[in-house]
């Protein structure tokens, strides 16, 4: 089948334009440079700590939220910000609506 040029600089430019996925220092590491999880008998990947409450490897362990009833790690990070972020526009709405019943509450000047 013929392709023009102009088609074939086309295409080239639009693989080089690909958005490619990032990638992080640790992902590029080979499986001898993992470590071994004494307490699971699990090959350790790099950045994983073991959670004693759910007994399991967690990987980029940030810490145990009890709210949440997990460990906040690499895969839900982002639900975890999600959370607090409503949590925290959930109280500043709240602290608004009770803040209107108390304001007839004020000695006038």
């Amino acid at each position: 089948r013929y392709t023009s040029p102009s088609s074939a600089r086309r295409q080239i430019h639009d693989v080089r334009e690909r958005k490619q996925p990032k990638v992080h220092g640790w992902q590029l590491l080979g499986h001898d440079e993992w470590g071994w999880c004494r307490k699971s008998g699990m090959p350790k990947p790099p950045r994983s700590h073991y959670d004693n409450i759910t007994r399991a490897l967690v990987l980029n362990m940030d810490h145990y939220c009890p709210w949440m009833f997990n460990c906040v790690g690499y895969f839900n990070y982002r639900y975890f910000c999600n959370f607090t972020f409503y949590v925290a526009v959930i109280l500043a709405y709240g602290a608004c609506v009770s803040f209107r019943p108390f304001r007839n509450l004020l000695p006038v000047r």
